[in-house]
């Protein structure tokens, strides 16, 4: 299977902290303070998991976009 784009959800919890998950990448879970941080990190942890997959280096890399909650 060949992802080309993955969809970050970011929602903001009762306690204040943004959460990044993904349905196409399974297990991805990134918690930060702010939405810039979870926008910075959210993205490389994805791909990160999807190379771990993989097995080897995305070539090319899936374009990332974000969905708020």
């Amino acid at each position: 299977m060949t992802i080309t784009r993955v969809t970050i959800k970011i929602k903001q919890l009762p306690e204040g902290v943004f959460l990044a998950t993904s349905d196409d990448v399974p297990g991805l879970t990134v918690e930060c303070e702010t939405r810039d941080e979870i926008i910075a990190t959210a993205p490389e942890v994805a791909l990160e998991l999807l190379e771990i997959e993989a097995g080897h280096p995305l070539k090319p890399r899936p374009a990332v976009t974000f969905a708020f909650d």
